[in-house]
């Protein structure tokens, strides 16, 4: 338990992702909502920042999201080459007969 303060003290994400766990479900220390929230927003804090630093992410950036610029038909073709949309038909059919063959 130990080496995960110390590795939390240090910026590791991950160290303060447990710890932050632990202190939630009380495994191994108190359980303590405040501490659990610190140790989460320290690992989000961190995860930003490398983010930011490896240049994947520009914090607090803007960007409408209209057609100009092609973001729309960029924002669909990624929507079905993800297949999104065959899952959700999917599930929307299994839904239904599921509703349908208990409820009907």
């Amino acid at each position: 338990m130990l080496h995960l303060y110390f590795a939390a003290a240090g910026g590791d994400p991950l160290a303060n992702m447990a710890l932050g766990a632990r202190h939630v479900h009380g495994d191994g220390v108190p359980k303590d909502c405040d501490a659990a929230l610190r140790f989460y927003e320290r690992a989000a804090d961190e995860a930003v920042r490398r983010a930011a630093a490896e240049g994947v992410l520009r914090p607090n950036a803007r960007e409408r999201l209209s057609a100009a610029g092609g973001r729309v038909a960029a924002l669909e073709a990624l929507y079905n080459t993800h297949g999104v949309a065959r899952e959700v038909a999917r599930l929307r059919a299994r839904s239904s007969r599921v509703i349908r063959d208990n409820y009907y």
